[in-house]
């Protein structure tokens, strides 16, 4: 939806029509136009049409579109959907919201003729439903004045943003008064992306300040038309509460900015986390009477940031769900910040988020993580322990256990049978096996689409015994077959048997594809990241290619700011851990020596971590050390972190694992953390996942091993080293252990920022190394 200041018109498609209006009537409007993905029908004309409509402030005009051929006197309007899997409550809703889609599209094709739509409805199985109806000339007139009533309200924001709020997007200066260096460069390529829909990769280190380089000129592109509707998607609360921090500074400059904190679903609903689920939740029935009600009071607060307080607070006060009204005022939101599921899972896509124009543009902060993300959220899974507790949970349902139980034997022998030239008896008489293949069974799916729509026949009684358990297992069942219909030639399938228990899962290997059909509800985004590298491999995993637009950005710090230091002579291969472990515990004291203060060391497994703590604490029992424990709770997170003082003055370490809650997120600045020491490439494991991704980027680009292993690998080192140096007054150090580091398929990893590292093979040099870099950090500040 646009409006268009000068000629006082408010542009809009069907589709935005239709979902708009119904909104407005109380309806709720479906995930619909995309991800249902209209496509023009082959046969017939492809023909746009648009229909006018005169208001007292302004016009409307609706653009619509259908193929267009000729039955005797009838001209018949075709449109064919590729509708995803859905149960039958939600099919019915969009059903109704297409025959609304259907009556529009006749309204701006008539013309004086008689008209009828067609419409096919395919689901991902090949199943086809068809609409057909040829409403009459009356019928039409009073739909479409209905819709353009409903579209008042919308309509009247929609003027207010284009005239009022849009203009103040281009009058506020950048809010600090330097551009730092490397900001500049990303701003303006962050802004031709947006301007130009392009896909472009940034890598931005830390103090570049790339919340900021990211959001100013994105939303400048906002103020200009270039872009509709900006997403912030992160994987970090620290990178969300960022993105939320600047939009408030732009405020504060004069941008009158509305933006939306969009969290899960079980953080807003007090229901749900009181019982586990809001099914049976009182505000439900209130919902649609007070969402209005709630919906304009958040609109005329003019908050620059609407978050998680505010939503509790409004809902609670009109007694409405504060995720419904997060959703809804999300469409009045020139920003929203939020979680990568909520565009990249369309499990997790709450409906209407995405606005159908195709005009968003979408900022993909921490973008090094999306690609292992995206592999679970299109991967699935199910095992024997799942059958086994699914029978057990529903023992006391006939026939849905009947059901599961027909499943169950289907999948034993679709396990079995995928097994059959792979299975190995040892020496014990037990059974293993692992076999892989292109194709996912279709006799199983089959069978599973079968027992899905069985089990979702009847709606489970919200008081039923262990009722959210039970719909839990059957999401489970429905989620499964929703991600498989995705399944082409980026995904591989495997099956397993050690002893009785049995697995079968299909993995998405390359998730680009998957990703850029999600990326296709917007025009264009930018991914960045202070680790996005190599690059290449990102924009591999990421955009499918390695030809998409990219920019390094330069590192605002001096050169001398971080002293790195490679430790290359030591083997912390698993093989020989045991014997090298004293040297490593002697490594850290060498490494911390020199400069009393706060240190926190990296290792590639909780295992190895606390060994290398033990032998640490043996050779140095008087200093103070913290070591991070499994399935911390965030006081736990906490306490540990507060461990590291500013005003310490004395000697602290504190024991992490590569690639966990505390290498990456995490800002202890100036003193409060002045080195890190590294243990380990922290490659990740060999698994029956990570060989497939060996084996498919290995015939792809040749580089097998390094997609697998290799680079994710490294990326976890350059987090872990990248807690050191947080903003410009910061000195420290890093120190990296690992023999591996010294071939260049890893020196071409590390980053630029990098240029004073350093290559020791023994302590005496590595002391020699870090004493004169305090010695020069000293004389500096002096």
């Amino acid at each position: 939806m646009k409006f268009d200041a000068k000629e006082k018109i408010l542009r809009l498609s069907a589709e935005e029509l239709v979902l708009a209006a119904s909104a407005r009537l109380g309806h709720d409007t479906g995930d619909l136009f995309p991800p249902l993905l209209p496509s023009l029908s082959t046969d017939g004309e492809k023909r746009e049409e648009t229909a006018v409509f005169a208001l007292p402030a302004f016009s409307v005009k609706v653009s619509a579109n259908a193929s267009v051929r000729r039955e005797g006197d009838t001209l018949l309007l075709t449109r064919r959907f590729l509708c995803p899997l859905c149960n039958a409550e939600t099919r019915k809703e969009r059903e109704r919201l297409l025959r609304a889609l259907g009556f529009v599209l006749c309204y701006a094709f008539a013309d004086g003729n008689t008209v009828a739509f067609v419409f096919s409805l395919e689901d991902p199985e090949g199943g086809v439903t068809e609409m057909r109806e040829a409403p009459d000339a009356a019928s039409l007139e009073a739909f479409f004045a209905r819709l353009l009533t409903a579209l008042a309200a919308d309509a009247a924001h929609e003027m207010e943003r284009v005239t009022e709020r849009l203009p103040t997007f281009l009058c506020v200066a950048f809010p600090y008064p330097d551009v730092r260096e490397g900001q500049k460069d990303m701003m303006s390529a962050v802004y031709t992306a947006a301007k130009q829909g392009e896909t472009l990769f940034a890598v931005a280190p830390t103090g570049t300040g790339k919340t900021m380089a990211a959001l100013f000129p994105a939303l400048r592109a906002v103020g200009h038309g270039h872009v509709g509707k900006l997403f912030y998607l992160t994987s970090k609360n620290t990178s969300a509460r960022a993105a939320c921090e600047a939009v408030a500074l732009l405020s504060e400059k004069g941008m009158r900015i509305r933006a939306l904190h969009l969290v899960a679903k079980e953080r807003m609903c007090a229901e749900r986390q009181a019982k586990g689920e809001c099914g049976s939740c009182h505000r439900r029935a209130l919902a649609s009477r007070g969402l209005t009600a709630a919906l304009s009071e958040l609109i005329e607060a003019r908050l620059p940031v609407v978050g998680e307080r505010e939503l509790a607070a409004c809902a609670e006060k009109h007694a409405t769900c504060p995720y419904r009204l997060a959703v809804s005022y999300s469409k009045y939101a020139d920003l929203v910040i939020g979680d990568y599921n909520y565009l990249f899972d369309p499990g997790a896509s709450p409906a209407g988020l995405f606005p159908v124009d195709g005009e968003s543009f979408f900022l993909v902060d921490e973008a090094h993580n999306l690609p292992d993300r995206a592999r679970e959220m299109y991967s699935g899974k199910m095992d024997t322990a799942f059958f086994e507790g699914a029978l057990a949970l529903f023992a006391d349902d006939v026939e849905r256990r009947a059901v599961i139980e027909r499943l169950y034997r289907g999948f034993l022998k679709t396990v079995d049978h995928l097994l059959s030239d792979d299975l190995r008896e040892m020496e014990d008489g037990k059974l293993y096996g692992f076999s892989r293949t292109a194709n996912f069974p279709f006799a199983f799916t089959e069978l599973l689409t079968e027992s899905v729509a069985t089990l979702e026949k009847q709606k489970l009684s919200p008081t039923a015994e262990n009722a959210k358990e039970k719909r839990g297992c059957i999401l489970f069942l429905r989620r499964f077959l929703e991600k498989l219909s995705a399944y082409d030639g980026r995904f591989l399938t495997y099956a397993q048997r050690a002893e009785e228990d049995r697995l079968l899962s299909f993995f998405c290997i390359d998730p680009s594809e998957r990703l850029g059909e999600r990326l296709s509800l917007g025009k264009g985004a930018v991914f960045f990241s202070a680790t996005l590298s190599p690059i290449d491999y990102y924009r591999a995993l990421i955009a499918g290619d390695r030809r998409s637009v990219k920019i390094e950005v330069p590192s605002p710090f001096e050169n001398g700011a971080l002293c790195v230091g490679i430790m290359d002579k030591i083997s912390v291969r698993a093989s020989l851990r045991e014997e090298t472990l004293p040297e490593i515990a002697r490594i850290i004291v060498t490494a911390m020596k020199p400069r009393r203060g706060n240190y926190m060391v990296f290792c590639p497994s909780y295992d190895y971590m606390e060994a290398v703590a033990k032998a640490f604490h043996a050779l140095t029992p008087k200093t103070p050390m913290a070591v991070q424990k499994r399935n911390m709770t965030t006081e736990e997170r906490e306490a540990f972190l507060a461990h590291f003082a500013e005003d310490g003055k004395g000697y602290f370490v504190g024991f992490a694992v590569s690639g966990g809650i505390f290498s990456e997120g995490v800002d202890l600045v100036g003193r409060r953390l002045i080195g890190t020491v590294v243990v380990g490439v922290g490659l990740p494991g060999i698994s029956a996942e990570r060989e497939l991704i060996s084996s498919y980027y290995g015939d792809l680009y040749g580089e097998g091993k390094e997609y697998a292993y290799l680079y994710p690998g490294l990326n976890r080192i350059l987090q872990a080293a990248g807690r050191v140096i947080r903003r410009e007054d910061d000195r420290g150090i890093a120190v990296l252990i690992d023999d591996r580091l010294r071939d260049e398929a890893c020196r071409r990893v590390f980053p630029s920022t990098w240029r004073g590292l350093k290559y020791v093979g023994d302590r005496p040099s590595l002391t020699a190394l870090l004493s004169r870099f305090w010695q020069e950090v000293d004389a500096e500040q002096s």
